[in-house]
């Protein structure tokens, strides 16, 4: 690989579209799996291991299945793709282009020639429907659609298989979950530093999502702020990088009928100099604390909670939630008696669980 023509770089700066955070989400589990051995043996390998490792259940719709006669993204599909590409190259543009009158954004590599394939699929187009590229570009009356080629394909995947936190079905809807770094995260420490790195603590926010999500039964903002928020490994390791804030972006794109559009995008950020972080003490109990609650509330908002004790527990993490934003002794104190009534709620109709709420008093202080 020539230092003077690098084969694994994205030429378009990142912006606020799903289309340039999975590419960089891409380029970044790239090189933290195959930047000393680029090669296609190495690329399938880790993007096997990825599907495997996160058990992605993430189908494809409308077209897409029309044309690549595949209903999911999984081994055979990844098999299709490595098949396919005739040279590796990953240095990704993404570049907006009229060809025979009509627009498009091209994803590919300097390599692309017209004479080869390209394919569009559906997920790749979930931006048209927030509005930003055809508003920004003047061709708000002109329908875009993003092509890309094997190479733009393998990093776009590769992004997605990176990012991506759990499938949720509910009422004959289907989310699909992804977490990124923000754009001045990306910019300022994580495309400088160690990509493995980063990505170890990505990857561990992931998982505390996924399983809050698991355990909550659906998309919850605060419960998922707090369980970031309160991640000891992420605390730790951004002390270890020296690292003052880190930012997510969270995402929750669903499949509606033939497409799929951005439903939830939400901001999230770690601000290591918190007055709370000084007591990484008071951070394990209140961690435990939301592990307790996090189930009987999420019976509260699904309307199943039978003993009464989901609301106080659902009312308890917003009082934590509130804590944590302001640092006011009052909250944390509102929240203790909300967890001592839902102990009493769940104790008083003998809930076999009641005993779980003493623990969040098994504590060895609280600084007020």
């Amino acid at each position: 690989m020539s230092n003077d023509t690098p084969l694994l770089e994205i030429l378009t700066p990142p912006d606020g579209t799903l289309l340039s955070s999975m590419l960089y989400e891409g380029l970044l589990r790239i090189k933290s799996k195959c930047m000393t051995q680029l090669t296609k043996e190495c690329l399938k390998n880790g993007l096997l291991e990825i599907l495997g490792d996160k058990n992605i259940d993430f189908l494809f719709t409308g077209n897409d299945v029309k044309y690549i006669k595949f209903k999911r993204l999984d081994n055979d599909f990844i098999e299709f793709l490595f098949k396919n590409i005739e040279t590796l190259d990953l240095r990704i543009r993404v570049k907006l282009a009229r060809e025979k009158s009509k627009m498009k954004v091209r994803v590919s590599s300097p390599s692309f020639s017209r004479s080869q394939k390209e394919y569009s699929f559906q997920i790749m187009k979930v931006d048209r429907y927030k509005g930003i590229s055809s508003i920004e570009l003047q061709t708000i009356d002109e329908e875009i659609t993003t092509y890309a080629d094997m190479n733009g394909l393998l990093m776009f995947f590769y992004g997605l298989t990176s990012s991506y936190i759990t499938t949720v079905r509910t009422e004959g809807n289907i989310d699909y979950y992804f977490l990124f770094f923000d754009i001045e995260t990306l910019l300022k420490d994580v495309l400088r530093g160690n990509p493995t790195s980063w990505l170890d603590i990505k990857d561990q926010v992931v998982l505390a999502i996924r399983d809050v999500i698991r355990r909550f039964g659906e998309f919850n903002d605060e419960a998922i702020t707090l369980v970031v928020l309160l991640n000891t490994y992420v605390l730790e390791s951004l002390k270890k990088l020296n690292v003052q804030n880190v930012g997510f972006r969270l995402v929750k794109v669903r499949r509606e009928g033939k497409t799929y559009k951005v439903y939830v995008d939400i901001p999230i950020g770690v601000y290591i100099k918190q007055k709370l972080y000084e007591d990484m003490e008071l951070v394990n109990e209140l961690n435990k604390v939301l592990s307790v609650l996090l189930e009987p509330a999420g019976r509260f908002v699904k309307g199943r909670d039978e003993y009464g004790d989901g609301y106080h527990a659902f009312k308890a993490i917003r009082y934590l939630y509130n804590y944590i934003a302001s640092g006011s002794p009052a909250y944390l104190f509102n929240m203790y008696r909300e967890v001592l009534e839902a102990y009493n709620s769940a104790n008083s109709n003998r809930a076999s669980y009641a005993e779980e709420y003493l623990r969040c008093f098994l504590r060895s202080h609280i600084k007020r």
